[in-house]
Order: C-alpha cells, then structure tokens, then sequence
C-alpha cells in the first residue's frame, strides 16, 4: 500500500525502533509514546524535530529505567525558509 502525506509547516515525522515503544516501566507498563508527545505539546507552538528528540531522550529514561533492546529515533520536518 501506498500513501502520501503533504506536510506543511509545524508536521514532524518521527520513526522510532520498537526498542523505544516496547520499553517497560516496573510495573511492565509499555511506554505510552503517543500521550507523552500529547501532553508535552499539545496547546504550545509546533515544536521541531530536534525537541521531539530531545523530549523523547529526557522522557523515556524517567519510564524504563533499563532498556532491554535498542533505540532508534529520527524526526524530520520540511525546512520553511523564512
């Protein structure tokens, strides 16, 4: 299947490994990728990929304090000249 996406300013496209999604907290409790980008950008500017990474570098060690698999992220955004 093929799909196509117009991104516009403020679209981030992040993929990550499974190792980043699979990563359990103490209580085994996967870490939540969607509510933790929500709760940390929702209602504020479009953050860029570099914050996205950023975000996701700081968050997900506080989840899963050991990860058993690796991580992978990559965040783009198409570049606005302004």
């Amino acid at each position: 299947m093929v799909c196509t996406h117009r991104f516009t300013h403020g679209d981030v496209l992040l993929l990550v490994t499974d190792g980043l999604v699979e990563a359990r907290d103490t209580d085994g409790d996967f870490y939540p990728l969607v509510e933790r980008l929500r709760h940390r950008f929702e209602g504020r500017p479009a953050p860029g990929p570099a914050e996205v990474v950023d975000f996701l570098n700081t968050d997900l060690p506080r989840h899963a304090r050991t990860l058993h698999d690796d991580v992978a992220m990559l965040a783009i955004a198409p570049y606005h000249r302004t």
